[in-house]
């Protein structure tokens, strides 16, 4: 394949992990081992899907929940909840909530 063949890819595109998540107050609180199976997944046709792991009542780390989403330049929309600005640096990707807080993730 030529250079010239490559084909631009956002660099949203991929699967991010969730790390940590930031409050208002200025404190971060890391995720534990089975939130850290929670994840974010952006195509290229600007869709996806977030996927929320939780442990149950025995401790197992289930999929409790998948979500949709579409994304455009700078905003994410997550099963039609409103858009949340979000910002990349290297692989790591910060969601704003809206309300002073963050989530952040890490591309794998």
């Amino acid at each position: 394949m030529c250079i010239r063949d490559r084909v631009n890819v956002d660099p949203l595109v991929g699967t991010w992990n969730i790390y940590s998540q930031k409050y208002d107050d200025g404190s971060e609180e890391l995720a534990g081992d089975c939130e850290k199976r929670s994840n974010l997944v952006f195509k290229s046709d600007k869709t996806g899907e977030a996927n929320l792991y939780e442990e149950n009542s025995s401790d197992e780390c289930v999929l409790v929940e998948t979500l949709s989403l579409v994304w455009e330049s700078g905003v994410i929309n997550i099963d039609g909840q409103g858009g949340m600005d979000y910002q990349i640096e290297g692989s790591t990707l910060e969601v704003f909530d809206g309300s002073g807080g963050s989530s952040v993730l890490n591309k794998s």
